[in-house]
């Protein structure tokens, strides 16, 4: 088409004569020239077009064709220009136009120009089609935030980011939903509901109502606990989550390089990381442990049989709340601890430990020194003595995961305590975070959730919150259950050596639905400051769980022991024992001292 316009004579098609259409001949040096401009281009683009994304190279493309078009139109009628103009625009055109040709199309019309550039052009378009070709096989999908660990934290974490607009990938071994859901917060508490209808049928004559003797089927029980299981993955399943508008990719996950991720075999690039990825059993050095059979809650509620005896290394949250249910299903229980849940109130021990005593769950004070098989029975020894049992369930707390994950090559701090964070949750890697049980700290599936949420929100938002909160409450599901928030007694006495503490506590026997309940082991303790701001609290009680959100509000919004007061509680409920508490604590604090002569003074008047 450009030689027959070049040569052409001016008539019904073309309103002027073309450039060279008294001298045809010349055009063909034109053509060489323009052909070796756009042959170089096209051979340029070979390398630069496999680089760049489909999108990018069409707009480009679409971008720079209506300048082709104005060149060629301005070399068709350059007739009265002088010669180093028209040259200027030919060249032009020729490189606008190798700009625009990156498409097959336009490298098979181009060959029309003759065999030199046929060549030419036929060999860079093969190349770049072949590169195109490798780069759609082996391509690394880009994310805005990858997120490595699917448990508690990693599925909000998600759902947030992908809120956000963020392209967003889950990365987890699997199955997702971590430990809290496969061998942590589900299923225990799935045993310890079963656990409970059992010790109610024991327990029922009391009340007037006579039952037989329960009759454990450990098979049926493992089957209601992973139903419960089933039921709460379900909404989780890797299906679900995607169709949310997150990528969901499961295999081994480890860091190529601090913004490339191998998952399985495929790899990927993210501009953001969260690293959730939990927690593992804590195996503490006893010697012979390793050669007795034992379990830990990564394995114990797969267990269908009911041992005769249980034994139990550790007094924490999980080695207490297993214990008692074991033992409410029939099984002898030794706890082996110091102290039953070491980091509560000691009252709070102490009233834990007589009501384990009072259901026959008996305990070894000492550490375990080691272990050893006496024919199909275990034995563990400690200075207080040795128990001997049919199953050894260790329960001494839980290490972060942070084995495999190549945080070296991520350039990101850690030890066996966990992954180094600041405040916001940002590790020693700038555009990495890591949340929950992973840093270390306290490991709940509470916080864990919360820290991922604010880990999104700092790594994808402006600004920065916080990756811990005072009020950050705590539960231990025995029966009654345990609940914590804040500061204990202790600890606030060495924070706050100069200022005044107002710390009271009652029974939970002076709460009427707790009666009401049978539930007469128990308390509520309050620590506060003497201008009314809580800093912490104890419940222990059948309802602590629930009772303890309240607190949890009030010291969120800094609300004060008189807020909780006034604020009118339904009864007959637990939540009540708050309020009376707190009620007591603010009348007693009121009138001691001037203030208090004051008001009596005032009443004294009013009278």
């Amino acid at each position: 088409t450009l030689p027959f316009l070049l040569t052409k004579k001016s008539g019904s098609s073309q309103y002027l004569d073309g450039l060279f259409a008294d001298s045809p001949v010349q055009v063909g040096w034109l053509l060489l020239g323009y052909a070796i401009v756009f042959g170089t281009g096209v051979f340029g683009w070979s390398f630069a077009l496999p680089r760049m994304r489909i999108r990018s190279a069409m707009r480009l493309s679409l971008s720079v064709m209506p300048f082709v078009c104005l060149g060629l139109f301005a070399i068709n009628h350059s007739a009265h220009v002088a010669a180093p103009v028209r040259w200027y625009i030919t060249a032009a055109t020729a490189w606008l136009e190798c700009w625009a040709s990156c498409s097959l199309s336009m490298g098979c019309c181009s060959a029309l120009l003759g065999w030199p550039f046929s060549l030419c052009s036929c060999f860079t378009m093969q190349q770049t089609l072949r590169s195109n070709r490798t780069r759609n096989l082996m391509s690394t999908p880009e994310y805005d935030l990858a997120i490595l660990g699917a448990g508690a934290s990693g599925l909000i974490a998600a759902d947030f980011a992908v809120q956000l607009g963020a392209r967003t990938a889950l990365l987890d071994k699997g199955p997702i939903g971590g430990d809290c859901t496969w061998t942590g917060c589900v299923p225990s508490k799935s045993l310890i509901k079963v656990a409970t209808v059992a010790h109610h049928a024991r327990i029922a004559a009391r009340y007037g109502v006579r039952t037989s003797e329960p009759v454990i089927d450990m098979t049926v029980v493992r089957d209601y606990l992973r139903s419960t299981i089933q039921q709460i993955y379900k909404p989780t399943e890797p299906e679900t989550l995607s169709k949310k508008g997150m990528d969901v990719l499961i295999g081994t996950t480890r860091f190529l390089d601090p913004h490339t991720l191998e998952v399985g075999e495929q790899r990927i690039r993210a501009k953001k990381v969260l690293i959730n990825t939990g927690a593992e059993p804590r195996i503490p050095n006893i010697p012979g442990l390793a050669d007795v059979p034992y379990s830990t809650y990564q394995q114990i509620f797969d267990n269908d049989r009911l041992p005769k005896h249980l034994l139990v290394i550790g007094g924490g949250p999980i080695g207490c709340e297993l214990a008692q249910a074991y033992r409410r299903l029939g099984s002898k229980v030794t706890v082996i601890a110091e102290r039953l849940l070491p980091r509560e109130e000691p009252e709070v021990s102490e009233l834990l430990n007589l009501i384990f005593a009072q259901e026959g769950i008996e305990r070894l004070s000492g550490r375990a020194e080691f272990a050893r098989t006496d024919g199909e029975a275990i034995t563990v020894h400690t200075e207080a003595g040795k128990a001997a049992g049919d199953l050894l369930l260790v329960a001494t707390g839980r290490a972060p995961l942070v084995r495999g994950l190549g945080l070296e090559v991520a350039n990101v701090r850690f030890s066996k305590r966990g992954i180094e964070v600041n405040e916001f949750l940002q590790t020693s890697a700038n555009h990495i975070y890591a949340a929950g049980d992973v840093i270390g700290g306290e490991q709940f599936s509470h916080l864990a959730g919360w820290q991922g949420f604010q880990a999104v929100r700092n790594a994808l938002l402006p600004g920065n919150n916080a990756g811990t909160s005072p009020a950050m409450p705590h539960i231990t599901f025995t029966s009654p259950e345990v609940a914590q928030i804040g500061l204990t007694e202790k600890v606030a006495h060495e924070k706050f050596k100069a200022k005044g503490l107002l710390i009271k506590s009652f029974d939970i026997n002076k709460v009427d639905r707790a009666v009401n309940e049978d539930d007469r082991l128990g308390l509520i303790k309050i620590v506060a400051l003497s201008n009314g701001i809580i800093l912490g609290a104890s419940i222990v009680g059948e309802r602590a769980g629930e009772t303890i959100t309240e607190i949890a509000v009030a010291m969120r919004n800094k609300l004060k022991l008189a807020d909780l007061a006034a604020t009118i509680h339904p009864y007959p409920t637990y939540s009540t024992g708050v309020q009376l508490l707190a009620t007591k604590m603010a009348v007693e604090h009121a009138f001691s001292g001037a203030s208090g002569r004051i008001l009596r003074g005032l009443s004294a008047l009013w009278r």
